[in-house]
C-alpha cells in the first residue's frame, strides 16, 4: 500500500519510481509470491489458501498455484514440467520458457476438470488483472502507478522463477520413475534459508509438499 502511495504521488516516470518499483519487486518477490507458494499447499478455501490467491494477485500471478500444485509437484523433473530448468539451459531461455508454460499448463489443467473459455480461473485471474490495470487510469497519476506495479510484479516473478531455476536445474527422470530427494537441490546457505522461509530445503518440500 505504501507503494501505490508513492506512485500516485509521482507526476512523471522518474528515477525514484524505478528504484521504488524495483525495491518493491525483491521484497514482494519473497514475502509475496514465496509465502503464497506455501499457503497455496493449505487445505482449499481455507483462510491461508484465500491470502495465497491475494497474494498472487498482488504481483500478476494467479494461476500459480493451480500449476504449481497440479503438474509441477507430479512431473518435477521431466519433460513434462515447464519449472524444471534443462542442463543446457540459461536462465534467460528459462525464463522465456517457463513463464507463458507455466500459465498455459495452469488453463490446459482447468480445461482438463472442464472449465473452460471464461469459466477457466485462469483466464478468469487474468482478466481480473487486466481490469484492476485498466482501472488504475482513474488515478491523478495513474500511468506511474501502472508502470511500478508492472515492473515490481515483473521483478517478483522472475525472482520466483531464478529460484525455480537453481532448484530444479539439470536434474532429470524418466516420467515413469518414481521421485525422490535426487531431483531437487538444496542449500544450507543461512541467508537464503532465512529470505526465503526455509524454500533452499527443496527436495523435502517435494516429498512432503504439505509440511
Amino acid at each position: 500500500s505504501t507503494f501505490f502511495y508513492f506512485a500516485n504521488q509521482q507526476n512523471e516516470i522518474n528515477l525514484w519510481l524505478v528504484t521504488a518499483s524495483l525495491s518493491t519487486g525483491l521484497v514482494s518477490g519473497a514475502s509475496a509470491i514465496v509465502t503464497a507458494h506455501e499457503l497455496g499447499h493449505k487445505k482449499p478455501k481455507s483462510m491461508g489458501w484465500f491470502l495465497d490467491r491475494i497474494l498472487l494477485l498482488s504481483v500478476h500471478y494467479t494461476h500459480f498455484t493451480t500449476e504449481h500444485n497440479h503438474n509441477h509437484h507430479k512431473w518435477v523433473a521431466t519433460k513434462k514440467d515447464s519449472a524444471s530448468a534443462k542442463v543446457d539451459e540459461g536462465v534467460w531461455s528459462f525464463w522465456i520458457r517457463t513463464i507463458p508454460g507455466q500459465f498455459i499448463s495452469s488453463v490446459n489443467i482447468h480445461n482438463s476438470k472442464g472449465r473452460t473459455g471464461l469459466s477457466n480461473p485462469s483466464y478468469q485471474g487474468l482478466l481480473l488483472q487486466i481490469i484492476l490495470i485498466l482501472s488504475l487510469f482513474i488515478l491523478p497519476n495513474g500511468l506511474s502507478v501502472i508502470f511500478g506495479w508492472i515492473i515490481a510484479s515483473v521483478i517478483a516473478i522472475l525472482t520466483l522463477e531464478y529460484v525455480n531455476y537453481i532448484r530444479h536445474w539439470g536434474l532429470r527422470r524418466e516420467v515413469n520413475e518414481r521421485q525422490t530427494h535426487l531431483h531437487s537441490w538444496n542449500t544450507e546457505s543461512r541467508c537464503s534459508r532465512l529470505s526465503l522461509l526455509e524454500l533452499t530445503r527443496h527436495s523435502d518440500h517435494h516429498l512432503k509438499a504439505s509440511t
